[in-house]
C-alpha cells in the first residue's frame, strides 16, 4: 500500500504533516530509509515539555547509534564551514522553559553525556522555584543550573512569545477560565491603557485574527473607547448568562453593532513595528546575558514562524543565527546554508534516523495521531 494511503488510514489530525511530506519538505532520512546519515547534514530536533520514558528512549536510540549532539555556536561554525564532523551529529532544540526541562530532561542530558540547546522566553520566567509537578515555567535558579551544568546552551526564544492582532475581523470572545493552554502561550498580546503591553485580557476582550509578532504582519490597533464598551458589555451579560455558547454569541452580535459606532482601530506603522521588534529581540538577548553571565547570539523564533523582516531585525539585534520549525526551500542544514534559516523537525522523526531500531513513518504517524486525539496541548 502506497505511504500516503497508510499515513491517512492512521488518522485525520496530521494535514500539516501531510502537507509537509507532499511537499517534499522532510529530509531524506525521514521518507527513505538510509543506511547512514550524510555527513553534511545535520537535523535539528524541536521539544517543549518533556516526558521521562519517551525522551529517555530517544537519547539511548542516539548514544546506541554513536551519535553526538551539538550546541548552537557548534551548529553556526558547521553551517560557517569553519568545523568538519568525524561522526552524525544532530541538535536537540527545546522551546519555551517548561519546569520539565529541569526534572525530567537535565537528568537524563547528565545520563547519557548530551548537550541540549534551551531557547527561553524571559517574560515568563518564574520569580520562585514552582513547587507543581504539573506544567509550569522555570525559574532563574533552575535556569542558572542548567546552564551550569554543561548540558546546556540557553538562548533567546524572544522576549513575550507574542501573538498579536493582525486584522479586525472578529473570531473569538475572550474567557479567561477557558484558556486551554497552561503556559499562557496563545492569548494574543495588546497595548493597553498607558501603554502597557500585555496578554492579561479581561473576560469580553474581543480576540480578533492574529499571528506571531515575528510572521511581521503589522500589529491591528483597536481602538480603547470600543474596546472599553465590549468589555463593559461582558461583565453585565455574563451576570445573567450561565451558558458560555450564550454569553459568546451576545457579544459578537454586540461587537458587530458597535462596529458600525465607532472608528475600530488602526494598524501599527513601518516604523512602530521595527522598534517594537527590535525592542523585543534585545530585551530577550540582554535579560539573558545578565542573568546567565554568557554572551547569548542565537534566536529561536515563537512557533517556529519568522520572516524576512525579523531576520534583518534580528541582525540588528546582534544575533547570529535564527531557527524556525518549517522552512520553504530547505529540508537540511548543511554547511554553506544560511545560519539565519535553520529548520527544525519535531521531536517524534528522531527516531527515524539511520540506526538500529528504528520505526517506520507508519508508526510515527500512528503515535502522533493517538497523542492528538488525546490532547490539544501541543507545548
Amino acid at each position: 500500500m502506497p505511504i500516503i494511503q497508510k499515513i491517512t488510514k492512521a488518522g485525520k489530525e496530521l494535514p500539516i504533516e501531510l502537507a509537509r511530506y507532499l511537499r517534499r519538505q522532510y529530509p531524506a532520512f525521514v521518507t527513505r530509509n538510509l543506511a547512514e546519515l550524510p555527513t553534511n547534514d545535520v537535523p535539528v530536533f524541536m521539544f517543549h515539555t518533556v516526558e521521562g520514558d519517551a525522551f529517555e528512549s530517544q537519547l539511548a536510540y542516539l548514544k546506541h547509534n554513536g551519535y553526538h549532539t551539538l550546541d548552537a555556536d557548534e551548529l553556526y561554525r558547521f553551517l560557517q564551514g569553519q568545523r568538519t564532523l568525524d561522526k552524525p551529529s544532530v541538535a536537540l532544540t527545546f522551546d519555551d522553559g517548561d519546569v520539565s526541562w529541569h526534572q525530567v530532561a537535565q537528568p537524563l542530558l547528565e545520563k547519557y553525556d548530551y548537550r541540549a540547546i534551551g531557547f527561553i522566553a524571559p517574560h515568563y520566567v518564574a520569580e520562585d522555584t514552582p513547587k507543581t509537578q504539573g506544567k509550569a515555567w522555570m525559574s532563574w535558579s533552575q535556569i542558572n543550573e542548567l546552564h551550569r551544568s554543561g548540558h546546556w546552551d540557553i538562548q533567546s526564544h524572544t522576549h513575550y512569545h507574542d501573538h498579536i492582532f493582525t486584522g479586525s475581523q472578529l473570531v473569538d470572545i475572550h474567557d479567561p477560565s477557558r484558556v486551554a493552554n497552561p503556559l499562557g502561550l496563545d492569548t494574543p498580546w495588546i497595548y493597553q491603557e498607558g501603554g502597557e503591553y500585555s496578554n492579561e485580557l479581561p473576560k469580553g476582550h474581543p480576540i480578533y485574527a492574529y499571528s506571531s509578532r515575528f510572521e511581521s504582519k503589522p500589529m491591528y490597533l483597536p481602538n480603547a473607547s470600543f474596546l472599553d464598551d465590549c468589555i463593559q458589555k461582558a461583565n453585565s451579560t455574563a451576570a445573567t448568562s450561565s451558558n458560555s455558547r450564550d454569553f459568546k454569541k451576545t457579544l459578537k452580535l454586540f461587537h458587530n453593532q458597535q462596529v458600525k459606532l465607532h472608528k475600530a482601530g488602526r494598524y501599527e506603522t513601518q516604523e512602530e513595528q521595527h522598534q517594537r521588534i527590535l525592542l523585543n529581540l534585545r530585551t530577550a538577548k540582554e535579560t539573558l546575558e545578565n542573568q546567565l553571565g554568557h554572551e547569548v547570539q542565537h534566536l529561536c523564533y515563537p512557533w517556529g514562524i519568522g520572516s524576512d523582516l525579523s531576520v534583518q531585525i534580528s541582525k540588528e539585534a546582534g544575533y547570529i543565527s535564527n531557527y524556525w520549525g518549517s522552512v520553504r526551500g530547505r529540508n537540511q542544514n548543511k554547511t554553506g546554508d544560511s545560519p539565519y534559516h535553520i529548520c527544525r523537525l519535531k521531536d517524534d522523526y528522531l527516531l527515524r534516523l539511520p540506526g538500529e531500531g528504528r520505526k517506520s513513518l507508519l508508526d510515527i504517524f500512528k503515535a502522533k495521531a493517538k497523542r492528538r486525539s488525546q490532547t490539544l496541548d501541543i507545548y
